[in-house]
């Protein structure tokens, strides 16, 4: 086994376990937020919210598991 790949297994579950800590508060505020905005309909409101939240969170962790080299390329 490479010793170069063992920080992977550490630095891996650190980096998605803060990215899913960041993805429960950014629910836990968009949904409070929604409730104090329109309480009659909060789902609604939130629902959208919710999805940019996760699209946000989907693309962290697919960057994070792009190869180093690979995760500038897009930037021209």
């Amino acid at each position: 086994m490479d010793p170069y790949r063992h920080p992977v297994r550490f630095v891996h579950p650190l980096e998605f376990g803060f990215l899913a800590l960041g993805l429960a508060g950014s629910l836990l505020v968009t949904h409070r937020l929604a409730e104090d905005e329109s309480s009659g309909r909060a789902l609604r409101v939130f629902i959208p919210w919710a999805a940019v939240c996760l699209l946000l969170f989907a693309a962290a962790v697919w960057l994070i598991l792009q190869p180093m080299e690979m995760r500038a390329t897009f930037m021209g």
